[in-house]
């Protein structure tokens, strides 16, 4: 079994994420595939063929909550889909992540589950909301403004001009409903295909998000919509709910906390396979105990 690692990355590699190359280099047959914005940084060409690392040939400005993200991803599974190495699964990492389950373990799972993929994902109706939540959506989508406008009036005050979302150009509906959830996924060949074979950079989610939402910060988070929505809507494939990852939260915080020590039993009870954030200095003990009791144990 051949599993392909996708990372999006914008830093100079830490050490971190060098230690992490150091484990994902000990699965059997194992493909690393990255899209790097090089408009942030460079990235070393003596890493990329230390790790036999697949750099996309194409690569996209990033932001946070930004189309350019999902289309960096799509272009990674359309990329590793047609690797001639045929790999099993796509898994989507950050630099950041790290496994918390021995490398046995992580193919066995893969290996032997029913499912065809691990996304987090929640159906939403935003056509006809009722929770806060959906209520939330429908107005991001349907009711904010396109962009708004300023010019200068006769008295060198600024005027804003709100010009409205074109609803038909919507792609959400009653029958394509909208799905939400946590961009980190793995996904096997069955999934890659449909992405491959029908999610283009014309497709209307996609073009929804560059003709209707001209901003650099676009909400709902395409990275939390465009995948999940499509895979749900358009496809037949056997999806488990559930993101497999070991992430902690600070209240009202959208970045995830770094995991330290003081969270090893709760990560070793945990079904997880994955974990993040973890952090070269603050995790460094936590690590270390990864390393010998789980990944590195009797090697």
């Amino acid at each position: 079994m051949t599993i392909a690692f996708l990372f999006l990355t914008y830093q100079k590699p830490d050490q971190h994420f060098i230690n992490l190359l150091d484990v994902l280099k000990r699965f059997p047959s194992v493909e690393v595939v990255l899209h790097h914005d090089f408009n942030q940084s460079n990235f070393p060409d003596e890493i990329i063929k230390e790790y036999n690392i697949n750099l996309l040939p194409k690569h996209y400005k990033t932001y946070w909550s930004h189309i350019n993200n999902v289309k960096a991803t799509i272009d990674g599974i359309h990329y590793i889909y047609n690797l001639q190495s045929k790999p099993d699964w796509c898994i989507t990492i950050t630099p950041n992540c790290y496994p918390i389950k021995s490398i046995e373990h992580i193919l066995k799972f893969y290996n032997d589950t029913e499912f065809d993929g691990f996304i987090e994902m929640n159906q939403l109706n935003v056509t006809s909301p009722n929770t806060v939540r959906e209520k939330n959506f429908n107005n991001k989508i349907f009711k904010k403004p396109l962009f708004n406008i300023k010019l200068p009036t006769p008295i060198n005050k600024s005027k804003t001009i709100f010009i409205n979302r074109d609803k038909n150009r919507i792609p959400f509906s009653k029958n394509y409903p909208l799905w939400h959830g946590s961009n980190w996924l793995s996904i096997n060949r069955k999934v890659m295909k449909e992405i491959n074979n029908r999610l283009s950079l014309d497709h209307p989610l996609i073009k929804f998000y560059q003709e209707e939402l001209l901003a650099e910060d676009m909400h709902p988070c395409p990275q939390e919509v465009i995948l999940q929505t499509f895979i749900a809507n358009e496809t037949n494939c056997n999806i488990k709910h559930k993101y497999n990852r070991f992430i902690k939260w600070e209240e009202n915080n959208w970045s995830p906390l770094n995991l330290t020590f003081k969270d090893w039993i709760e990560i070793k009870k945990s079904n997880a396979l994955w974990g993040r954030k973890f952090d070269s200095t603050q995790s460094a003990t936590l690590i270390n105990k990864l390393n010998s009791e789980i990944l590195y144990e009797n090697k």
